[in-house]
């Protein structure tokens, strides 16, 4: 099968080798992964991995295809070093300092973009989320805060436009991993991560970290007693990025910033729970404030209706209910009301795919309106909601 691009994007980790195709329009053509990453090559070995995963790839244009490569490629034991560039950084810079190895293979013109270190007694390193990092500065102009992007190491960065200020690496992934199969704590951690027990467990996790970060290695003892498998496995899941989410959340809490979490899969859907809770709701006296329902008013007492988990902001003291619409409607529809002033919108559990909609309303205006669900009926639903990023319920009843 031949896959027509304009260029090719390719991450290089050190597990897995990943491809994407980009169309002049910047749309992706094709999505193409392999487990050549670079803890598997030799460097010799590089040039034959990339051309074996682009097999059958041609361009929309005469000449070369342009090949734009991030991570551990560019790694001293990658295919050719990419000098880091020093943080604080503009990452408008990457493109400048790329690097071409020799491709033997004519049809490919490869480039090789450089990771981002820190100094200054605050060591540190990153290769690939940078260019992560640059794609959010694209898609979102003008961003400052911290930025979370979850992974074996994850990534706190503050991000200022396409500027990086500064950013730390937490080890939360590869912990998890060292824990669940090396410690004693395996036989405690066997069962799934889904399943019942989980949002019990989850919810206890971090409670149980927020509230007491500097307790840390005693809590994760504790695991091994759970009486149910999912459950120490949810808490220890938890438990984990609860130090560095604790520890940017004085930062957080200092500035106007809200933390952004680049990612969409479970444990980027952990961390954004964790820092809406340390960094927003944590960060008001009373992080619950009740509405009567489709009035926007305070009431001093709780309503049969209630909207729960509502963040103070300034608007219409109206809330759009997007009964029945669906996700590729979802965005458009809910920038037209942000437009018009309105900040507070509901989009109905029993709505077509509400749960998809509400993840790219959130991740679309997450920083400009409040997204949340109606209709919710079951503490399951509460956690899919959360979990697909929105910030609060309105519930007749709750089982």
């Amino acid at each position: 099968m031949t896959d027509i691009v304009d260029w090719v994007a390719v991450d290089w980790g050190t597990s897995n080798l990943r491809a994407r195709g980009i169309a002049a329009d910047g749309a992706v053509t094709f999505a193409r992964n392999s487990p050549k990453g670079m803890g598997k090559l030799t460097r010799e070995e590089y040039p034959a991995a990339l051309s074996e995963l682009l097999d059958g790839v041609t361009g929309t244009r005469a000449g070369a295809i342009d090949v734009l490569v991030c991570g551990m490629a560019g790694a001293r034991r990658g295919w050719l070093e990419a000098p880091y560039l020093e943080a604080p950084t503009d990452l408008r810079h990457l493109l400048a300092g790329a690097v071409q190895p020799a491709m033997p293979n004519t049809r490919f013109a490869v480039s090789i973009l450089p990771g981002v270190c820190q100094k200054n007694s605050a060591d540190n390193v990153m290769r690939g989320e940078e260019t992560q990092l640059l794609g959010l500065a694209a898609l979102r102009p003008g961003y400052t805060g911290v930025v979370c992007m979850p992974g074996t190491h994850s990534k706190w960065a503050q991000l200022n436009g396409t500027r990086i200020e500064r950013f730390a690496t937490a080890m939360t992934g590869e912990m998890f991993e060292i824990l669940s199969t090396h410690s004693v704590l395996r036989h405690s951690l066997n069962g799934s991560l889904d399943g019942p027990g989980r949002a019990e467990g989850f919810a206890s996790g971090a409670e149980a970290g927020l509230e007491r970060p500097q307790e840390l290695l005693g809590q994760l003892f504790r695991v091994r007693a759970g009486s149910a498998p999912v459950r120490p496995r949810a808490r220890l899941v938890c438990r984990l990025p609860v130090r560095p989410v604790d520890r940017h959340r004085d930062r957080q809490q200092s500035s106007s910033d809200r933390c952004r979490t680049c990612a969409i899969d479970r444990l980027g859907r952990t961390l954004r729970a964790l820092c809406r809770c340390a960094g927003q709701n944590r960060r008001h006296r009373h992080p619950y404030r009740r509405y009567r329902c489709g009035t926007g008013r305070p009431q001093g007492r709780p309503q049969r209706h209630r909207l729960i988990g509502v963040t103070p902001m300034n608007h219409r003291h109206i809330i759009a209910i997007l009964r029945g619409i669906t996700p590729p409607e979802t965005v458009a529809v809910c920038e037209a009301l942000v437009a018009a002033g309105i900040t507070m919108i509901e989009v109905p559990l029993n709505s077509p795919d509400a749960l998809t909609s509400i993840a790219l309303a959130s991740n679309a205006l997450g920083d400009k309106a409040a997204i949340g669900a109606g209709t919710v009926l079951t503490k399951k639903q509460v956690w899919a909601v959360a979990d697909a990023g929105g910030t609060f319920i309105v519930s007749a009843r709750h089982q």
